[in-house]
């Protein structure tokens, strides 16, 4: 009776891992590289994924709510330096990549409801570009360099003194009354100052400004110093930014009827904005001028209250997902 129960024991130990080894073939494995921040799946066995995630050179990629998503559902595996992570694993990875708990719910249910969903501007990444500048939406500009090496600082030695009533057209820009006090600030010797007096005038100047020592110095009045300062700017010109404008919007949503077709530019039927409800919600001008700056779909605001969603259009009226 004994013996038996081992044997059963045994076949059935060997059934469990026949049976785990056929479904981890039917499942997408899916590898996590912390350094790059990317999911990046190398066993593909689901016709869900072709309307999920971004197709390159190299691979399959995913976003952090599609593969979270796909573990919850039982559709795919995550790794992590061999290990698999758990689906509590895989929830911290949401915070990690600052999806709130809201965003998933909301990622979620539409999910469930059988729309295809997808991060906002996902499909306008480039499978051909290589730069790894197309992950990041939102354009960095940097501030002109020889406006940076020109702005008065207070940690210079070489300070300037000027005694007002000597320079009329100082007193006349500012106003400085002809009883100024400058005896004073004249018999100080700064040449003794010492870098390591704590210095308080410092907080009035903080280090990342530019300065503009260079052309300030050489210029009489206000009016040559605007001037001046038009010659450097009109030499950087700023570069045009409204085909970059970046939108607070989190999803693109698209038909789920079987007519969506990543290789056809689809166009979704609505962006989606989530808003938590301890946040003011958007006014509706605020949602009227952002829906201006939509070109494709419609928008709608997503608002997550007790374990429940509420779809808005942009006049706050509810809408039926």
């Amino acid at each position: 009776m004994e013996c038996k129960t081992r044997c059963d024991m045994v076949n059935s130990h060997f059934k469990y891992v026949s049976d785990n080894a056929r479904s981890s073939q039917k499942l997408t494995l899916i590898e996590y590289n912390a350094e790059d921040k990317v999911f990046k799946a190398f066993q593909l066995r689901n016709a869900c994924e072709m309307k999920m995630g971004i197709r390159r050179r190299d691979g399959h990629y995913f976003f952090v709510e599609e593969v979270v998503w796909m573990v919850e559902v039982g559709l795919a595996v995550v790794f992590y330096h061999g290990m698999q992570l758990s689906v509590q694993e895989c929830y911290r990875l949401l915070e990690k990549f600052l999806i709130t708990p809201e965003k998933f719910f909301v990622y979620s249910y539409l999910k469930r409801a059988g729309y295809v969903v997808i991060p906002y501007k996902a499909f306008g990444i480039s499978i051909d570009d290589e730069n790894d500048e197309r992950w990041e939406l939102e354009p960095k500009f940097l501030f002109p360099v020889n406006l940076l090496d020109q702005f008065p600082t207070t940690k210079s030695m070489k300070l300037t003194m000027t005694n007002f009533h000597r320079n009329p057209k100082l007193m006349e820009v500012f106003g400085i009354c002809e009883d100024f006090p400058t005896a004073n600030i004249e018999r100080t010797n700064w040449n003794k100052y010492s870098e390591n007096q704590r210095n308080f005038r410092e907080i009035l100047r903080p280090r990342y400004w530019p300065r503009f020592d260079q052309f300030s110095s050489r210029v009489p009045t206000w009016s040559d110093y605007r001037k001046e300062r038009a010659k450097i700017l009109k030499l950087n010109p700023p570069a045009d930014v409204s085909d970059f404008i970046h939108l607070p919007i989190d999803y693109d949503i698209y038909a789920g009827d079987g007519t969506f077709c990543r290789n056809l530019s689809p166009k979704p039927i609505y962006r989606l904005l989530v808003v938590n409800f301890r946040f003011p919600f958007p006014s509706v001008s605020d949602l009227h001028w952002l829906s201006l700056k939509i070109v494709d779909g419609k928008l709608l605001i997503a608002v997550v209250q007790h374990a429940d969603v509420v779809f808005y259009n942009i006049d706050h009226q509810a809408v039926c997902l």
